[in-house]
């Protein structure tokens, strides 16, 4: 009689519905039950369809480059209408089952977008044909510190780079909703910077000395010397730029005084780029510069010296 009853019983389970048998992998729980799961911290069991389609449960995912790129390739094919699924995915960026889901997840709880699983023909497919990704990915901590970026860029870098930094502030700005743009305004409002502020140039001389120093072009200045109190035209050789207490200075030879100089771009009346090239100068590495020099002051022979401090400074 044991037998018989431990058979009937077998025979009895192979007979309950699927849905009652709630909680065993790869079968559908009630809504009441997934959400009594997700409360105690309990993973639910995902939707799994006769297809082989699934539909991955919501949980945070974390974001990678790669993520990225996957997320790009389903929503093309979707729009291709080539109807992806998770085994082209894992045939496409090599990687596994889980991560595949993850990455539809993804797509739909932390972008929105409309993407189900269509049984008959076995990918997914978007039920908005409107629906797009977003231009820009970015979250209000990485705009929060670009608007503080903006600031620190006013007081210390100068207004040429600020106003480039503003626009860009202003394009992804419009990807966050009113109520994240005040809220992040706002905040940064909150924040002062105290520092001098250099001498005022044009964004045009920034950026042809950028294109000087990369196909190393000789540029013709007009520069003003307070300590001669002097305008005199000079041939330069820029090799690079340094930001000294908000002044910009370029580091360069001097061929009027056949000389290692260093030129503060709001001191520089008139430029224009010659056609002459010039070769990288030893006497101007940036490390044997560096270590010669003291911010803007720098000279030509080593000292030593020694500070001394008293028992109040220290603390």
């Amino acid at each position: 009689m044991a037998w018989v009853h431990r058979r009937c019983t077998r025979r009895a389970i192979e007979r309950i519905p699927r849905s009652r048998t709630m909680g065993r992998q790869g079968e559908r729980e009630s809504p009441l039950t997934r959400e009594s799961k997700r409360r105690e911290g309990r993973k639910p069991v995902s939707h799994r369809s006769r297809a082989g389609g699934e539909m991955p449960s919501r949980r945070r995912i974390a974001e990678t480059p790669t993520l990225w790129r996957r997320i790009l390739w389903l929503d093309q094919e979707i729009r291709n209408g080539t109807y992806p699924n998770v085994q082209r995915m894992q045939e496409v960026f090599e990687c596994g089952r889980r991560t595949a889901f993850n990455t539809v997840c993804y797509l739909r709880d932390s972008l929105d977008a409309p993407i189900v699983y269509n049984r008959a023909r076995g990918g997914y497919h978007y039920t908005d044909s409107t629906y797009g990704l977003p231009t820009v990915f970015i979250r209000e901590g990485e705009l929060f510190a670009v608007l503080l970026a903006e600031q620190v860029s006013r007081h210390y870098l100068g207004a040429p780079l600020e106003e480039p930094l503003r626009r860009a502030i202003e394009k992804l700005n419009q990807y966050l909703d009113d109520s994240v743009r005040i809220a992040l305004s706002e905040v940064a409002d909150r924040f002062r910077f105290f520092g001098g502020t250099g001498l005022d140039f044009s964004a045009e001389l920034l950026g042809d000395l950028r294109t000087a120093m990369r196909e190393r072009r000789v540029v013709r200045i007009v520069y003003y010397s307070p300590r001669s109190d002097a305008v005199t035209e000079r041939a330069i050789e820029p090799h690079y730029l340094d930001n000294v207490r908000g002044d910009w200075m370029v580091v360069a030879w001097d061929r009027l005084r056949d000389r290692k100089r260093r030129f503060m771009l709001g001191r520089i009346r008139e430029w224009a780029l010659t056609t002459d090239r010039f070769t990288f100068r030893e006497e101007l590495d940036r490390n044997q510069e560096s270590e010669a020099a003291y911010l803007a002051d720098y000279g030509d022979e080593r000292e030593e010296i020694v500070l001394k401090f008293d028992e109040y400074q220290p603390r």
